[in-house]
């Protein structure tokens, strides 16, 4: 439990300072799961940075499933929150699978 709060720190850290960020839970991920989802104002050489994490628990195993992208220019949305989640959830539950 210790390491699934140490991955929601970190998770809430990486997303600090983002023009547009939130913190959501999720259901159907695991015994718990939350999306930390944040774009813009980590400049880059590429343009802003955006950056969806998931950070779930299952039992006692902890995962963080990133997914990082720099918007080209501000016209470039990136993916939606929800693709990013759509993304990050497949990744999350063929872990888990290979673990049961």
């Amino acid at each position: 439990m210790d390491t699934y709060a140490e991955d929601q720190e970190s998770a809430q850290r990486s997303i600090s300072g983002s023009a547009v960020g939130n913190e959501r839970p999720i259901a159907g991920i695991g015994d718990e799961a939350s999306l930390y989802y944040g774009v813009g104002d980590k400049q880059g050489h590429n343009g802003n940075l955006a950056r969806g994490i998931l950070v779930s628990r299952w039992g006692n195993v902890s995962l963080r499933v990133f997914y990082w992208h720099y918007q080209a220019a501000a016209s470039d949305d990136g993916l939606s929150e929800q693709q990013v989640l759509k993304a990050l959830k497949a990744i999350t539950r063929d872990v888990y699978d290979d673990l049961s």
